[in-house]
């Protein structure tokens, strides 16, 4: 009803050999990217331009479409990508997961830190030159245990161990206020990925809204589609 046309695309990985680098590899520089080579050579067959491709990524997804805009992909993608890349028109995030935090990300990054400088999000920051990036947060997911690192049954410095080799992670999330209670939350996470593109000078916006805590619900969608419209 807005005239856009969507694509919907799932998690992959299974090209990989099975260790957690190369399935990240895998998703985040190949399938990744692909999907959006996808999207770009079929969106005239459904009535859509390719030259207007925006997108969009929720939670774990909302890391994963930021990553693609930010370094989508090397030349050979394996997907008969032809070796250019597709700047999007514009990029929205909700509630990203960009601390890596689910327990997959967390067993792998403990496991081998160097997975979380090479795929943290705004290690990219300060090359990044696309769309802007918007942020859009939910109100209601603020401080719900179930959303964050001690939700999840990790210690916050023990996360912070294998995230921050240099401190400026820990200086940021406390500029932010983000550790007085003791733990990170799904929402300082997005405020954090904000507060850095903004700091670098780069275009984003950071959008609130007061729903359900980490749903994609009416009025998210409303807001996502406003988002993406508007830019």
């Amino acid at each position: 009803r807005a005239g856009a046309v969507v694509f919907n695309t799932n998690w992959g990985g299974s090209g990989s050999d099975g260790d957690p680098y190369s399935q990240l590899e895998a998703i985040y520089m190949g399938e990744g990217p692909c999907s959006v080579w996808y999207a770009h050579q079929e969106a005239t067959t459904y009535g859509g331009d390719p030259n207007n491709i925006s997108l969009f990524g929720f939670s774990a997804g909302a890391n994963l479409a930021a990553a693609i805009a930010m370094y989508g992909g090397d030349t050979d993608l394996g997907c008969n990508a032809p070796p250019t890349s597709v700047t999007p028109a514009s990029v929205v995030v909700f509630e990203g997961d960009f601390l890596m935090g689910n327990r997959w990300w967390h067993s792998a990054i403990a496991e081998e830190p160097s997975i979380f400088p090479t795929w943290a999000v705004w290690e990219y920051v300060d090359a990044y030159d696309g769309p802007p990036i918007h942020v859009l947060v939910d109100v209601q997911s603020a401080g719900k245990g179930r959303y964050s690192i001690g939700g999840l049954g990790y210690d916050v410095e023990e996360v912070l161990a294998v995230r921050d080799t240099d401190g400026t992670l820990t200086a940021d999330l406390a500029t932010l206020g983000a550790l007085d209670d003791g733990d990170i939350d799904l929402v300082e996470f997005n405020t954090l990925f904000h507060y850095r593109l903004d700091q670098a000078g780069k275009p984003t916006s950071l959008t609130w809204i007061d729903a359900y805590a980490h749903r994609v619900s009416p009025l998210a969608t409303e807001a996502i589609i406003d988002l993406i419209l508007d830019s």
